[in-house]
């Protein structure tokens, strides 16, 4: 492969997953679970895992539904076929990040995904994933997020689950009224939750240890669910990967997007609420100008506080997550939390989801913008400490290495430092394997992925992230990130020693993982003050 693969084949390619486990009808009785919406009939797959495809978790969004929180999926009579992805949410096709094309766009993409290994009176560890996509993209159903072989291999049970996305899930408004969220993509993963306690012991799991975790977007809303009350006893332990700085839209900012929207569709800003009845296809058209627009901002507190994303809407979030957590507001789970090495570094992968990524970089824009942010004395001491621990790298890479921290290292860490403040709450890591694939060059945004999930195991997957058929070694380390999700998940406890302010034990998952205490701590101090 070369690096002229696009950002569509990417995703359908992992969307595919075409040597993932498939069903096998007829081999057996096909299993069917009895749930609090009616009997789901799933099948046995190659692999040996029973199957659920597209299980309805709440109604349909659409028509009534939209803009407003989730409600209870409406029951059905006899057995229902969910043997083939449910419909995702809708979400622009624009060739960057891409749209899934062999899944269907609907407003009733309200379902989710299950791996068990039978259906049985075994209470197992449950593991609840939220895809990532920046709010905007993305689905549960990706053949990258395929559950099979942590299922089989921990006896656990995966699920995986689609949520609203964009102007739907988190639109900058509240058109019902005040009292309805702007947060509807994170009621939507909440209502999930809600779903699974209610039914998981059908499927062979344990709904008294429930894990949830997401990466990007859906690692956000995982270290937000920590402070939201609505999300409270519906899980046992958290697992936020790679979250970016949790803040919200702030409401002079959501005036502003929700100006560029009516605008865009030609719709006068007291008319607001047509947006209830035009099209899908409208709404994600002037979705598609208003985050082209996000992507292109120049201020940086803009980039951080993009459109369609959490909102600040006094209902479900009345501040910034990152400050109820700095308040001590977390809630008193176990939670596992951390990023990758090389988050921003310049790479296919980030030109193709943001094609101003590289003048973004340059060192003279690059300084600027921190400063806008942090103060010029700040931004020279970060360049200053960066500079001293990477003397090697080049001023594109390095910007590449500060926005990474300040992004994604440093809440993962502010996060970490909340919970270690309590005994046995908080373990952390860092993931520092560097792929060589077409798309994902080192330790970039989502390299992760096929690791937690056992996914580089599939030849299409191993050559986007990899770059080429995975080694003993890189089976090895997905092997020990499965596990670690696995028995975080069992018993609320990593192998690794806890994450305390004395000591900072950080596990370093790569080729030949280690674990570590307080890992690069220059660039960590640097931030103090600033990062919340």
């Amino acid at each position: 492969m070369t690096d002229r693969l696009t950002r569509r084949d990417f995703l359908a390619v992992v969307g595919a997953a075409t040597s993932a486990p498939v069903f096998l009808r007829g081999a057996a009785p096909d299993p069917v679970a009895v749930t609090t919406g009616g009997s789901v009939r799933g099948a046995i797959n190659s692999a040996g895992v029973v199957a659920f495809r597209g299980v309805p978790f709440a109604a349909s969004t659409a028509g009534p539904g939209r803009f407003r929180p989730p409600a209870p999926v409406p029951g059905w009579s006899g057995i229902r076929d969910t043997l083939a992805a449910g419909p995702i949410a809708p979400q622009n096709d624009d060739d960057r990040m891409g749209l899934l094309a062999r899944y269907t766009q609907s407003e009733d993409c309200l379902n989710l995904n299950i791996w068990t290994p039978a259906l049985d009176d075994t209470r197992r560890p449950v593991i609840v994933f939220m895809h990532g996509g920046g709010f905007t993209t993305g689905s549960g159903s990706l053949g990258l997020y395929d559950g099979s072989i942590l299922a089989r291999a921990h006896d656990v049970v995966v699920v995986t689950i689609n949520y609203r996305l964009g102007i739907f899930g988190f639109p900058p408004f509240q058109l019902h009224g005040p009292e309805v969220s702007a947060n509807l993509g994170l009621e939507d993963a909440i209502a999930a939750l809600q779903w699974v306690k209610a039914n998981i012991a059908a499927f062979g799991g344990d709904p008294d240890r429930v894990l949830q975790c997401g990466q990007s977007a859906g690692g956000m809303l995982s270290a937000t669910m920590g402070v939201v009350p609505a999300a409270r006893g519906l899980y046992q332990r958290a697992v936020p990967m790679s979250l970016q700085y949790l803040v919200t839209v702030d409401r002079d900012r959501q005036a502003r997007y929700t100006a560029e929207i009516l605008a865009a569709l030609g719709i006068a800003r007291g008319d607001l609420r047509r947006l209830a009845d035009l099209p899908m296809a409208a709404l994600l058209e002037a979705q598609g100008v208003v985050r082209a627009k996000g992507l292109a901002a120049a201020n940086p507190e803009d980039q951080i506080r993009w459109p369609f994303m959490l909102n600040h809407d006094d209902i479900v979030l009345g501040e910034d997550p990152c400050v109820a957590i700095g308040k001590g507001r977390y809630r008193d789970v176990p939670t596992l939390v951390g990023a990758t090495t090389e988050e921003l570094m310049l790479s296919p992968a980030q030109e193709r989801a943001n094609p101003t990524a590289r003048a973004r970089l340059a060192k003279d824009v690059f300084l600027a913008g921190l400063r806008g942010q942090i103060g010029a004395g700040k931004t020279d001491a970060v360049w200053s400490a960066y500079r001293t621990e990477y003397p090697d790298k080049s001023d594109i890479d390095l910007a590449g290495l500060i926005s990474t921290d300040q992004l994604y290292r440093i809440p993962a860490v502010r996060l970490a430092e909340a919970q270690g403040r309590h005994p046995g709450r908080a373990w952390a890591y860092q993931v520092g394997y560097r792929g060589t694939g077409p798309v994902f060059h080192g330790a970039h945004h989502a390299i992760d992925l096929p690791f937690w999930f056992g996914t580089i195991k599939y030849p299409p997957v191993a050559a986007i992230f990899l770059g080429h058929d995975a080694t003993e070694l890189e089976l090895t380390l997905a092997a020990e990130m499965q596990r670690t999700l696995a028995t975080f998940a069992r018993s609320g406890m990593a192998e690794w020693p806890v994450y305390e302010l004395r000591t900072r034990q950080t596990r370093m998952f790569d080729l030949e993982s280690r674990t570590v205490a307080d890992p690069r701590p220059a660039t960590r101090k640097v931030w103090d003050g600033v990062v919340g």
